[in-house]
């Protein structure tokens, strides 16, 4: 296959006629020195700022790139406020000899697969390989300043700077902490979570100890737990359920045949303590999407028309929506998990089903 052909081929899978993550890398990998710069890198920087996923795609796929098109990705990236961006410009200079840029490039997307790969979850392998990139001073100094520019980063780089604690990584942190204080959003929760990664420090310590208070004053007065008490369970201090259905096959002008889904998550320990989405196919074209504490005007999405949605009135949203398709759910093959015991998950079920509280 000619070589224009092999890109135009992997450009229709980057833009969305195949999900085919393999088949992305494999391409990506294929691509030869003398491929196209200015095509090659405006596909690569097309998946860079997808905000679906992590970096892993670019990462394993484009570790081999030619200098050229490294170097077009970094002109590209020119400008770009996404922490993505400004890392990838502090660490790869492009003006660097051949072997340095592709070097600087390999190390760059080595050190931003693991800071996004970070999901809170701490294990000795995990802390080892926060630690390596803590080790390496071109990728914490490159971290250190995209925390500093950028007020949305990986929670990996709050981690990386976390488990360095020296001045300069303190200074890039704190600010993170005071604005998830303020706001008590998502980000508490994955700040104090950092506390098993820290070393003794008077600074950090206080700023988990204040985090932790704020935390479970939050937590304590979620909605979610006035939600468990309309319910009918009663008072918790912990109260969480999370629900995926899908619906029997239906027909859609769009697409042909598909299923709808639906993902709803309540939980009293989350600022945004309600979630709804609903999709179909691929969990990645959404019909309608609501969140309790939207941060992006992007978060609540419509396009059906069925207004906004009371938690309590999930079960008729439910049903309206999907009659809307002609179809029905499928109750019966329905995933549900809930903090409830003694009989939480019967009445959950039959309450998302229609059956009502009694």
């Amino acid at each position: 296959m000619a070589r224009s052909q092999e890109l135009e081929l992997l450009e229709a899978v980057v833009l969305g006629l195949s999900r085919d993550r393999d088949a992305v890398i494999q391409g990506l990998r294929s691509l030869a020195a003398d491929v196209d710069a200015d095509r090659a890198a405006k596909l690569v920087v097309s998946l860079l700022r997808a905000t679906w996923g992590d970096c892993s795609t670019v990462g394993r796929g484009c570790q081999q790139l030619p200098a050229p098109t490294i170097q077009r990705v970094i002109g590209l990236l020119e400008g770009e406020r996404s922490a993505r961006a400004v890392f990838l410009r502090e660490v790869v200079d492009p003006a660097a000899s051949e072997a340095d840029l592709r070097a600087a490039w390999r190390m760059a997307l080595q050190g931003l697969m693991v800071v996004e790969a970070f999901k809170g979850r701490v294990t000795k392998a995990v802390k080892e390989k926060l630690l390596g990139v803590a080790s390496r001073p071109v990728l914490l100094q490159a971290i250190q300043t995209t925390t500093v520019a950028c007020e949305d980063v990986p929670s990996g780089m709050l981690a990386v700077l976390t488990v360095d604690a020296s001045d300069a990584s303190l200074d890039a942190l704190i600010p993170h902490f005071e604005c998830a204080m303020e706001t008590q959003c998502d980000a508490l929760d994955s700040l104090v979570a950092l506390r098993v990664l820290s070393r003794a420090s008077p600074t950090l310590d206080d700023l988990f100890a204040r985090a932790n208070v704020l935390l479970r004053a939050r937590r304590a007065r979620s909605p979610a737990l006035a939600f468990a008490r309309e319910l009918g369970f009663g008072e918790r201090k912990v109260f969480w359920f999370e629900l995926r259905v899908q619906s029997r096959e239906t027909m859609t002008r769009e697409s042909g045949s598909c299923r709808l889904r639906c993902h709803v998550a309540v939980d009293s320990r989350a600022a945004d303590w309600f979630q709804c989405y609903l999709t179909y196919d691929d969990w990645r074209h959404f019909l309608c999407r609501f969140d309790a504490t939207p941060r992006r005007e992007d978060f609540c999405a419509d396009s059906l028309g069925s207004g906004l949605l009371d938690p309590l009135e999930l079960p008729d949203w439910l049903a309206r929506a999907v009659e809307r398709f002609g179809t029905s759910w499928e109750f019966g093959g329905m995933e549900l998990t809930t903090s409830v015991r003694d009989g939480g998950w019967d009445r959950l079920a039959r309450w998302v089903g229609g059956g009502g509280l009694s």
